[in-house]
């Protein structure tokens, strides 16, 4: 199930009491939830603001019995240098975060990227893209593929 809410940013999934968490995920009682945000907080938000409202996120689920999955914020076509640089940064943060609590980080966005890019700053493979953002059912089924090789048996 994908329960994206366009244009979201985490902060709106910890605003009033995780209102969106439990509207959207603990309701439905599942096993685990992939958590994959961040993308629309890149341009105005602070990363500590963002690590502390995942941990919220990730806090929520634990006390429901969820398994949360920390998924990285995967690239788009165009934008700045700058913005993938940040993108770039907020994974490995996001790492470093998982590692720190013990939680399972997949890089989708390895599954996702331009081949012919050779750099951390990678961009979107357009084989993948219905747009410059969303991904097409081709791109839905490699990151699929990579998330199944880390969550069967979680």
């Amino acid at each position: 199930m994908n329960h994206g809410i366009r244009s979201s940013r985490v902060s709106d999934w910890v605003a009033g009491g995780l209102d969106y968490a439990a509207t959207y995920g603990v309701d439905y009682h599942p096993q685990v939830c992939l958590i994959e945000l961040g993308m629309n907080d890149l341009a105005a938000g602070s990363w500590t603001t963002f690590r502390t409202n995942m941990l919220a996120i990730i806090a929520a689920l634990r006390a429901d019995g969820i398994v949360p999955v920390v998924l990285g914020i995967m690239p788009v076509h165009g934008g700045s240098a700058a913005n993938k640089a940040t993108r770039d940064t907020w994974n490995k943060n996001l790492l470093q975060m998982c590692v720190d609590c013990d939680e399972l980080f997949i890089d989708i966005g390895k599954a996702v990227a331009n081949p012919a890019d050779t750099d951390s700053l990678r961009t979107a493979n357009p084989d993948y893209y219905s747009s410059g953002v969303h991904l097409n059912s081709a791109g839905y089924k490699a990151i699929a593929k990579m998330i199944s090789g880390h969550v069967i048996g979680v």
